[in-house]
């Protein structure tokens, strides 16, 4: 029967039925089979293994997970979200951070350890266990007695990371572990010494990161924006840490020498910062190279490797070095007033950390300044003593420490 001889209401009857049976055999599939409609299952899994979330929780925590998946971190190179993660086969990678979509910030998204270093931890951690080279590496940290001592207290003790291998850790005082707990970014409650509100998963990732690497926590427990020189630290997501960007200290070398001066200054005076401060923790380098510092767009220094910074409660380290010395002139029946005298000059001292700062000045700033030449640059810009400024002392510093 044709369609123009039907009756209106039985042609629309005939063409409506004609089109639910068209839509539901042509495309009502294509629908369903559309990849906008659904989540990029494997996309999303690649970047779990990417990022380490398959191995939460010995991982550092998922605080920044949703920027990731959100497309608000993205690498360095990436024109679009569509083109392939990075090698996984490296340590860290530049890349960009953004809040609005619309300014966007750099940011170094950095791994613990190397992933070779991390495999290997890993493989030994399911030996020791009597497993095979693969095995739920949180479950045999959980099974740990120190993990079991983590879960049945509430507060964080000295004893509790003994034997760690952080260099913060290496003569922890209550009152530091107060502040690591207190400062935790990864944990909802921040701000209190407890540990009530941290879960299993929380204090198992607490241990991890001790354990592994102390860079976030050093990053978190003494913020930039508090004064420190430590750059800003945007969270984790498995084992996959972002803070701030910054240029390499090297980049200096062939910049004036105005330039390489205030650099210089101001690692010294970050050197002394960590050395004396308000809080009265001694912060000081186990080890020192130019890799640790890095360079913002406005030449502030900032140390981007904090891994390597050690600690020393000098609130506690003082009161015990005290009644040492009274204890010496009790016994040795000595005059108590000169010890306490003498006392006070001795701390005075090590708080100056002469010594530290003339090795880091060695190790950092020499290579920044060349010594040959130094003195006929000095000499080619025509100042004279009267006119140096507290800053231009750094030259002479270098003079003389060398």
């Amino acid at each position: 029967m044709e369609l123009s001889r039907l009756k209106p209401g039985l042609a629309g009857e005939g063409l409506s039925g004609s089109w639910h049976v068209w839509f539901l055999c042509f495309m009502l599939p294509l629908v369903a089979s559309n990849p906008s409609a659904s989540p990029p299952t494997k996309s999303y899994s690649f970047g779990r293994q990417f990022l380490g979330l398959d191995k939460c929780n010995a991982c550092v925590g998922t605080s920044i997970c949703k920027k990731f998946f959100k497309e608000e971190i993205r690498f360095e190179k990436w024109l679009s979200s569509q083109l392939d993660l990075p090698s996984a086969n490296r340590t860290s990678y530049e890349g960009n951070y953004t809040c609005d979509s619309e300014s966007w910030r750099p940011v170094v998204l950095s791994r613990l350890v190397s992933p070779h270093l991390h495999e290997l931890a890993d493989k030994n951690i399911c030996m020791s266990a009597g497993r095979r080279k693969s095995c739920s590496i949180e479950a045999v940290l959980r099974a740990t007695p120190r993990f079991q001592t983590w879960t049945r207290s509430n507060l964080l003790l000295p004893s509790m990371v003994q034997a760690l291998a952080s260099p913060m850790l290496r003569c922890p005082s209550q009152r530091l572990l107060d502040r690591i707990v207190r400062r935790y970014f990864e944990v909802a409650d921040v701000g209190s010494v407890q540990m009530k509100h941290f879960t299993t998963k929380d204090k198992l990732r607490l241990l991890y990161t001790m354990a592994v690497n102390q860079q976030p926590l050093i990053l978190q427990m003494f913020p930039g924006t508090e004064g420190w020189p430590f750059l800003r630290y945007h969270g984790s997501c498995g084992r996959l840490m972002v803070w701030a960007g910054s240029g390499p200290l090297k980049k200096l070398y062939s910049s004036p020498l105005a330039q390489r001066a205030d650099a210089a200054y101001q690692l010294l005076h970050i050197t002394q910062s960590l050395a004396c401060n308000s809080l009265r923790f001694h912060l000081y380098y186990t080890t020192a190279s130019e890799d640790m510092f890095g360079i913002v767009e406005d030449g502030r220094v900032f140390i981007t490797d904090a891994s390597t910074i050690g600690i020393i409660d000098l609130q506690e380290g003082e009161e015990l070095f005290f009644y040492s010395w009274i204890l010496i002139a009790i016994l040795l029946e000595l005059d108590i007033c000169y010890i306490v005298t003498l006392y006070f000059q001795t701390w005075d001292t090590l708080c100056t950390s002469e010594i530290v700062g003339k090795n880091v000045a060695k190790c950092l700033i020499l290579p920044v300044f060349p010594p040959v030449g130094l003195m006929h640059q000095l000499h080619t810009t025509g100042w004279h003593c009267s006119e140096l400024t507290h800053r231009d002392i750094v030259y002479f510093i270098i003079t003389f420490i060398h």
